[in-house]
């Protein structure tokens, strides 16, 4: 993935098991902050929702979300995207 740096692109992988902590705002414009399992195309950061779920809405009515992804075992924050969105 091009706006990854190769330092961190042992992240993706299945084996690694990070976790991206997801923020999403509510309709109130209030912070929802989710941490959640995810894949990737190649391309694409996969997240996985369910239909209706609270972060499912807040995406789909406001698709600017931020994202914070751990190395598994380490507490400080690698990278984060604080603006993403379709």
């Amino acid at each position: 993935m091009k706006n990854i740096p190769e330092s961190h692109q042992d992240l993706l992988t299945d084996e690694k098991k990070a976790f991206v902590y997801l923020a999403t705002t509510m309709p109130d414009g209030s912070p929802q902050v989710t941490p959640i399992w995810f894949n990737t195309d190649g391309e694409h950061i996969l997240l996985n929702s369910v239909v209706g779920r609270v972060k499912d809405k807040n995406m789909r009515a406001r698709p600017n979300v931020g994202s914070v992804h751990l190395r598994p075992g380490q507490p400080v924050p690698l990278f984060a995207n604080p603006r993403q969105g379709s």
